[in-house]
């Protein structure tokens, strides 16, 4: 009890949070669906991050259940790469893209820009869709920008997809989140004995793409991409940032695994991902954009297998406004132009 009240203390007079030892126990809550799913008004401040949801479980400040007619919305799925695992609130790619399109574009305007984070760290196609139908599009996004795939390479390799859709985001047992009230035990346990996260296929399984797995990526992609569009939303398809590129720093082999076979096959996982999204992207006639085309794959970029630096947020972010900005003008126009169309009624009887 003594060093329960002591580490409290502690944490008060640094400004902190009690969870900021083990915050993953607090910030997620169970989903009948996702298994788990981020949980709305979430507070996190630790001496490394600080970190907020919104009453909608995104990631940022509050917004209004509908926007203005002024206002353009994009979203940013995905999974723990799109929340911005290592940054703190205004740090991660999609706070920082809202101010520089807002910068570009709206500056001396009555035109609003809105980024909405909608990123899950562990979340899969199988969680985004349902994250999307549920939470996201009824926010009523005009664009909605996907940053994922990663995190289905777990099924894509596996005979049975299906069993596989969850097995990236469980939630802790409610005895573990029980116990996380207690300072003492987030440090004793995700400060002294935590094992490292591992951010690439485990070693030792396959790492092959199945036919079943390939077929099921397919399936869940085009789902969601439907989701979108009838939605009213546009879908722009942004290949991740990741170690397990032809391009990137050898340096960031070790992120892949741990043996040279390991790392090879991760890789061919990546170049197998890079060209089943380019192929759909063709074939449904979509927006395509790669990171890795703009954004040096190195350490000073990503701090692991798929998760971008501060500065590789940054750099993120820019990649992100000079992509889509023509497409946000012409999203603008198109309004616009409806608007122009539809008879001004204020003097109807």
């Amino acid at each position: 009890m003594i060093s329960e009240l002591s580490l409290r203390a502690y944490i008060a007079s640094r400004g902190w949070t009690t969870n900021c030892f083990a915050p993953q126990l607090d910030l997620f809550v169970p989903d009948s669906v996702n298994g788990a799913t981020l949980r709305s008004n979430f507070r996190l401040k630790s001496g490394s991050f600080d970190i907020r949801t919104n009453q909608f479980g995104l990631r940022g400040p509050e917004i209004e259940p509908k926007p203005t007619d002024e206002t353009l919305r994009i979203a940013v799925l995905g999974g723990s790469s799109a929340f911005g695992y290592f940054a703190s609130d205004g740090q991660e790619a999609a706070r920082l893209l809202e101010e520089l399109i807002r910068e570009a574009i709206t500056e001396g305007s009555d035109r609003s820009i809105e980024v909405l984070n909608a990123g899950v760290p562990g979340y899969n196609l199988f969680h985004t869709i349902h994250r999307f139908q549920s939470r996201v599009c009824p926010l009523k996004p005009d664009i909605v920008l996907l940053y994922l795939g990663w995190n289905d390479l777990t099924y894509v390799v596996s005979e049975s997809p299906n069993t596989q859709q969850h097995q990236q985001r469980t939630l802790a047992p409610q005895w573990e989140r029980l116990l996380g009230s207690f300072v003492l035990y987030d440090v004793i346990a995700y400060r002294i004995f935590q094992r490292s996260p591992q951010f690439a296929p485990q070693s030792g399984i396959n790492k092959q793409p199945t036919e079943a797995g390939i077929a099921q990526f397919r399936k869940n992609l085009d789902r969601l991409l439907t989701d979108i569009e009838s939605c009213g939303a546009v879908p722009v398809v942004c290949m991740q940032l990741m170690a397990a590129h032809p391009d990137a720093d050898s340096r960031l082999d070790s992120s892949l695994g741990t043996t040279p076979e390991d790392v090879r096959e991760v890789k061919e996982l990546g170049i197998w991902l890079r060209d089943e999204l380019t192929q759909i992207a063709e074939e449904r006639q979509l927006m395509l954009i790669d990171a890795n085309s703009s954004i040096p794959i190195d350490p000073d970029h990503l701090a692991d297998a798929i998760h971008p630096t501060l500065v590789g947020e940054r750099r993120l972010a820019d990649f992100w406004k000079e992509s889509i900005e023509p497409l946000v003008s012409a999203q603008w126009e198109k309004d616009a132009a409806i608007d122009e169309e539809v008879p001004d009624q204020t003097d109807a009887p």
